[in-house]
């Protein structure tokens, strides 16, 4: 509640605007109506989950608008996508996010943080705890090695996915059935090295969930 407020207070001076076409909304929305329904959903809610994870939720495939958004909170200092992402996908994992101890977010390289201003998938990792009351655990880091995987080839992004993270405090992860948070899903690399270390840590189980999906690809 007292975010929500916050929230309106300060859309007077910085207008609430849709992440996916940038129009200005209302101090309580999160996007356009019309730009949620020309989304490209997909079914049920669920997609092949990448090697490591047992499940995978997902909002929508990776184009148009929905690349617009992710792209846009990429680029930095453009919160609203993240917060869309996680009411949507707090929509889309349902009653399932009472299976889960905690949500673990994918974490960004120190630099990136510095040139957005924020983590993207800690930002959406907190929106979905925040209306699910699934803790956030921050259990993994971002290695100094880290590049970021929209710039590289699908066999760079398996390749860089492996050094990019380590385990950062696994004291609340053994014996947890973790839920990893992300905004988008390519290759799965990423996701894959990401439950590989919290297994590793002794996670019981290791989900994932992400705003957009590249479909047709694991």
């Amino acid at each position: 509640m007292f975010r929500d407020i916050t929230h309106a207070a300060l859309s007077v001076i910085f207008p609430n605007r849709c992440p996916f076409c940038d129009g200005i909304i209302g101090a309580r929305e999160y996007y356009c109506p019309e730009c949620a329904a020309s989304l490209r959903y997909i079914e049920s809610g669920r997609a092949e989950p990448p090697q490591g994870l047992s499940e995978l939720f997902a909002c929508c495939g990776y184009s148009g608008a929905a690349r617009s958004a992710v792209l846009r909170l990429k680029d930095g200092s453009y919160g609203y996508s993240a917060e869309a992402f996680g009411v949507m996908m707090t929509e889309v994992v349902g009653d399932n996010i009472r299976g889960y101890d905690a949500l673990v977010p994918v974490p960004s390289s120190f630099g990136s943080i510095l040139r957005r201003g924020y983590a993207p998938a800690e930002y959406i990792a907190r929106e979905i705890s925040r209306r699910s009351g699934v803790r956030v655990v921050t259990a993994l880091s971002a290695s100094v090695e880290k590049e970021e995987q929209k710039h590289l080839r699908k066999a760079e992004r398996k390749k860089n996915a492996r050094s990019s993270f380590v385990l950062y405090d696994g004291k609340n992860i053994r014996g947890k059935k973790i839920l990893l948070i992300d905004d988008i899903c390519t290759t799965g690399a990423t996701l894959s090295a990401c439950a590989k270390l919290l297994r590793e840590a002794g996670a019981a189980e290791v989900g994932g969930a992400v705003f957009a999906k590249t479909v047709g690809r694991a």
